[in-house]
């Protein structure tokens, strides 16, 4: 594109058939430029997009498949009389 745009500049303005040659060229590079820019902007939303979807179905998987933990710890607590302590899925006793 910068090379027409140039051959343009320096192109005599008598020489009417080359310039309306190379204009078109110039305008047929900016559209193709232009094109592609929006080609690439639509596959790169695209790509956005798929990562934030893979994202959140891994957050859901991860959030069904493995249980609420600070919950849990709760409930073990809750489960086991007093001077019993779970460490890690062990039951110890408290001395």
């Amino acid at each position: 594109m910068e090379l027409y745009q140039s051959e343009f500049a320096s192109c005599p303005p008598w020489d009417t058939t080359r310039r309306a040659v190379l204009l078109k060229k110039v305008r047929d590079a900016q559209e193709k430029y232009i094109q592609q820019n929006k080609l690439e902007q639509a596959q790169l939303k695209k790509a956005q997009e798929e990562e934030e979807s893979l994202y959140l179905c891994k957050k859901n998987i991860i959030h069904l498949c493995l249980p609420d933990l600070h919950s849990s710890r709760e409930s073990d607590k809750d489960r086991y009389p007093p001077g019993v302590e779970v460490d890690h899925g062990e039951v110890v006793e408290k001395e």
